[in-house]
């Protein structure tokens, strides 16, 4: 006998939106280190976003936890507005890094896109 368990398709939805407009960070905070506020200083649209400073490491910046928003085996995309600033070294790029945590153990960080850049 053979039994193949998927999981049901869902249509597409948005599972987490953050514009920031409320002043608030909506529940992102520091990876790395980093220091992470609530700006009026530059937005992709409407007033606010979220300023990243107080980088030490490459690896500092926003993080948000999903656990109980994401399907196994389903398939996300994941969109962001970055900008940097004239004072940032380096190439003018910005990497997303997914970290799997099953079951209270670290699993991995891997980078989800291709190349690594956003």
């Amino acid at each position: 006998m053979l039994i193949l368990v998927a999981p049901s398709r869902v249509s597409a939805q948005t599972i987490l939106n953050s514009d920031f407009e409320d002043g608030t960070s909506q529940g992102w905070g520091s990876f790395c280190g980093a220091t992470v506020t609530n700006s009026t200083a530059a937005a992709e649209s409407g007033t606010h976003s979220l300023l990243v400073s107080g980088r030490t490491q490459n690896c500092a910046g926003p993080s948000i936890q999903l656990s109980g928003l994401l399907l196994p085996l389903a398939t996300y995309q994941i969109t962001g507005w970055v900008q940097l600033t004239s004072s940032e070294a380096g190439p003018d790029q910005a990497n997303l890094t997914i970290q799997q945590v099953d079951s209270c153990r670290l699993r991995g960080t891997d980078p989800m896109l291709e190349g690594g850049v956003l």
